[in-house]
């Protein structure tokens, strides 16, 4: 009896259960009657897609409607030289590239490569003002020096103040290195607070290269982090050079942070002159350049058009001017160093300065090589010395001194300070009697002994005695008679500043 009211239970439910379901479902399908469908979305338009570099046909023109916007580096176009073979090369900028080919414009036309089919694709670079960089020569050599531009045609690159031009056709390819700045950044970011010794040879490299304002912050944040001795000395150094470089108040032509020896707390500013920042121009450099050509040993020069055209018109009186219009349209073919040469004789000097000298001639090199750099600004030109506060009636730049303007600098400085009761400091006639000689022997073998100073050392000793040799092949190798180089630069006075050094002009023979 009990199974059978169970089973009659189970049944009861199930019939309910699906009654429920019935309701349910239908109840779900009204309400689904009520609610009003919901519109599928409207498709979003897809961005216009930039035109894609389609290789043309072989043979056929490129147009450039049918190219995409070209690739920019820095808002320009990129520059490139393709070698194509062995007889084809191309430079021009890139009007569109793709993985697999480029289209370049090169003299005014629209160029497209396959790139697996050329030899090489080499980018030109845009150097930053005073950028360092190497030049890869074709035949293996290697120039370092200063990328001054990196164009179609030449290369020009600044080799230790010597201008060079180099032929693209000699060229592989030009890369930049970075400049003691941008290395300066690289490594600031590079390391760490904590990393103390690091910081210290940073600070290091940045005295070497005459960052003195970047080392000093880069010194006192490390003496706020760590004692150290050598970072308290060298931050020293560093305050006395930047005091040594300060700028010159234009109204009094006092030094702001330079005081009297004996007014030790500053009260008032000291009377000695601050030392002088006048360098000669590019410009003056040239001209001295062209003074200084030797025929012999001529330097690559270049003369335009213009100045050929502006000597046959100021000068077509002289007998060394042709007559006839064929001889004188072959003046405009005629070889540069050949031009120089008819230039002086013609004593044409308002035309001098149109005359760009490429390269250094001979005896400036040796002047460079064997006397400037060799002994003259480690021995002559310190702080301590003639390159400073105390350098008294001579004085020699030498900060930057690996710049031409500052070497060339110092030649006129050289050759036009006189000293009273001394023999000049170049002796042009007798090299060995010059003052800067006589002033760098020993005491006991000199006839004008150095004057007593804490620190002198004789630059010419027993170990050394063919730096005499080389000054005296230089003295030699210069123009005789010396010419007069119509550049404005008077010696200072270091000992004297109210009383300016006068200037003897020397002859004029060019």
């Amino acid at each position: 009896m009990r199974n059978l009211r169970l089973q009659a239970m189970l049944a009861s439910f199930a019939v309910l259960s699906t009654v429920a379901v019935i309701v349910t479902s239908s109840a779900a399908r009204g309400d689904a009657a009520r609610v009003p469908p919901v519109a599928p979305p409207e498709p979003t338009p897809s961005p216009a897609q930039p035109p894609q570099l389609t290789p043309p046909p072989e043979g056929s023109e490129i147009t450039r409607d049918l190219l995409p916007e070209p690739p920019l580096v820095n808002g320009k176009k990129k520059r490139v030289h393709i070698i194509e073979d062995r007889f084809n090369e191309w430079s021009g900028t890139v009007e569109a590239e793709s993985g697999d080919y480029i289209v370049i414009e090169t003299k005014g036309k629209l160029k497209g490569f396959y790139k697996a089919r050329i030899s090489e694709l080499i980018p030109l670079v845009e150097p930053e003002p005073g950028q360092p960089g190497i030049v890869q020569m074709r035949d293996g050599m290697r120039y370092r020096g200063v990328i001054i531009a990196d164009l179609f045609e030449y290369v020009d690159i600044d080799i230790e103040g010597i201008k060079q031009r180099l032929p693209r056709a000699s060229v592989q390819r030009t890369v930049l290195t970075l400049t003691p700045k941008q290395r300066y950044e690289k490594l600031r970011r590079e390391i760490k607070a904590d990393q103390f010794t690091e910081r210290m040879m940073l600070c290091r490299y940045l005295f070497k290269e005459k960052l003195y304002h970047e080392a000093r912050e880069e010194l006192v944040s490390l003496l706020e982090a760590v004692e150290l001795y050598e970072a308290k000395e060298l931050l020293r150094v560093i305050e006395a050079q930047i005091a040594l470089e300060a700028p010159v108040d234009p109204d009094n032509g006092a030094r702001d942070a330079l005081f009297d020896e004996d007014d030790p707390e500053g009260r008032r500013p000291s009377s000695r002159p601050p030392p002088p920042t006048r360098l000669l121009s590019p410009e003056d450099v040239n001209l001295i350049r062209v003074y200084e050509i030797d025929f012999r040993k001529p330097p690559k020069v270049v003369i335009s058009n213009d100045t050929v055209r502006s000597m046959i018109e100021k000068y077509s009186a002289s007998a060394m001017i042709p007559a006839s219009a064929e001889g004188r349209a072959a003046l405009f073919r005629e070889d540069p160093i050949r031009l120089v040469r008819l230039l002086f004789d013609l004593k044409a000097r308002d035309l001098y300065g149109e005359i760009e000298v490429m390269g250094e001639p001979w005896s400036l090199n040796l002047y460079r090589q064997k006397v400037h750099n060799t002994w003259l600004i480690s021995n002559c030109a310190t702080s301590k010395c003639h390159g400073g506060m105390d350098a008294g009636r001579f004085f020699l730049h030498q900060r930057n001194h690996a710049s031409a303007q500052v070497r060339y600098t110092n030649l006129l400085l050289l050759e036009r300070t006189k000293l009273p009761d001394r023999p000049p400091l170049i002796d042009w006639q007798k090299p060995r009697d010059s003052l800067v000689v006589q002033f760098g022997l020993p005491r006991s073998e000199a006839r004008y002994p150095h004057p007593e100073v804490k620190g002198w050392r004789p630059v010419f000793n027993n170990s050394n005695r063919q730096l005499l040799d080389d000054f005296e092949r230089w003295v030699r190798s210069m123009y005789q008679p010396r010419p007069e180089y119509p550049v404005d630069l008077e010696p200072p006075d270091m000992s004297a500043p109210d009383r300016p050094t006068p200037v003897d002009a020397p002859s004029v023979p060019r």
